[in-house]
């Protein structure tokens, strides 16, 4: 597990309900989980590697969203990018 991990977003752990901004369009997290794909959410402006995918999981059963976070919740802080399952846990995230 990564250091500084906050705690609701170690692997296995609900995802925190919270609001993206995703294409000039405010987004609740949830919401981009209704088609039942995997979701891989990209909160940088750069590029980062994704977290790792399970060998099992195709790419096209993935998602790809780059957001922020509207507010200011601390859910996401220290995070660039967070693989979550279709049942809204985490499955892996990336820090920095």
């Amino acid at each position: 597990m990564p250091e500084g991990l906050p705690d609701h977003l170690v692997s296995g752990k609900r995802v925190p309900g919270v609001t993206l901004m995703v294409e000039n369009q405010s987004v609740r997290l949830y919401r981009l989980m209704e088609k039942g794909k995997w979701v891989h959410l990209t909160l940088s402006s750069t590029k980062h590697d994704l977290p790792a995918y399970p060998e099992w999981l195709r790419p096209d059963r993935v998602k790809q969203v780059m957001g922020q976070i509207v507010g200011d919740s601390q859910s996401f802080s220290g995070i660039s990018a967070v693989l979550i399952r279709p049942d809204e846990y985490v499955h892996s995230v990336n820090m920095g």
